[in-house]
């Protein structure tokens, strides 16, 4: 299971989360639900209070 995007025995997340040795694509998608969950949140927040 080659998560990496360097390659097969490479602890690197895919290409936008360039972390060494997190890993792999457990951390990389932990990060990228976080911040989605963020920006989901926050934009909601934000149209809830604009209008």
């Amino acid at each position: 299971m080659s998560y990496g995007y360097p390659g097969c025995g490479y602890p690197y997340p895919p290409y936008p989360y360039p972390y060494p040795g997190y890993g792999g694509g457990y951390f990389a998608l932990i990060v990228v639900l976080l911040v989605l969950l963020l920006v989901i949140g926050g934009g909601y927040y934000y149209y809830a209070n604009y209008r």
